[in-house]
């Protein structure tokens, strides 16, 4: 064997692993990226807000059999393509509640 054969092969390899890394690289900024993504997407969408239960007039001290927390959902791809749940009626102007929605069946 001489030193050329050598020194191709060694080239070979050195190539093989950049292109690995390379590959395994750019896998896993993707992976960071989506994942990344749907952790904000998650933050970001759903909040959990104290409601009242009960209709509360003015003067009314509010305690905590008043309260309930619901979650809401503040993105509008999260709502969209879903269907209202049965027995919901989603009023104008109202906030969509995660329990409001259901996927659809086709």
């Amino acid at each position: 064997m001489n030193n050329n054969d050598k020194t191709g092969k060694i080239t070979l390899i050195i190539g093989i692993i950049i292109i690995i890394l390379t590959v395994l690289g750019v896998v896993g900024i993707i992976y960071a990226k989506v994942s990344y993504n749907k952790k904000i997407e998650d933050a970001t969408s759903k909040y959990r807000c104290p409601t009242s239960i009960y209709d509360i007039v003015d003067g009314t001290k509010i305690t905590s059999d008043m309260v309930a927390i619901k979650t809401y959902i503040c993105t509008s791809s999260l709502i969209v393509g879903k269907c209202v749940n049965k027995n919901t009626i989603v009023k104008k102007n109202e906030m969509f509640k995660y329990t409001d929605l259901i996927d659809c069946e086709e």
